[in-house]
């Protein structure tokens, strides 16, 4: 009896803050974050539950890697957003989304290997 286990392995999810946020301020105040402007203009929070990062922009728009579910993403953007709250920037949470699903699955098949050497000859 095949059997297929399907697995979402990652949610990629945004948002709108409403808000200019200085980066700079945020990298000295928070930890868990990379910010080198020379290379990057955005700063990367991570949290732990879930486990997710985060790219923030100066804009206010973030991106949210890591999530395992739709929920998880939402819930992991709104612990970013209420931890750059926390700094005193007015944060709104606006037009959250979810970009992109990546997902697995697994087929319990036994794949026949031999069968893919054979060739037919249509024309004869």
């Amino acid at each position: 009896d095949p059997s297929v286990v399907c697995l979402c392995r990652n949610v990629v999810s945004s948002v709108k803050l409403g808000c200019r946020l200085d980066l700079n301020v945020i990298a000295q105040k928070v930890w868990n974050v990379e910010f080198n402007p020379k290379v990057f203009r955005a700063l990367t929070m991570r949290i732990r539950k879930p486990r997710t990062s985060a790219v923030i922009y100066e804009s206010g728009s973030v991106v949210c890697t890591g999530a395992k579910s739709e929920e998880e993403a939402r819930v992991a953007a709104r612990r970013f957003a209420r931890r750059l709250q926390k700094l005193g920037f007015p944060i709104s949470f606006l037009d959250f989304r979810v970009r992109n699903v990546v997902g697995s699955f697994q087929l319990n098949l036994i794949v026949c290997s031999h069968l893919q050497r054979t060739s037919r000859n249509v024309l004869s």
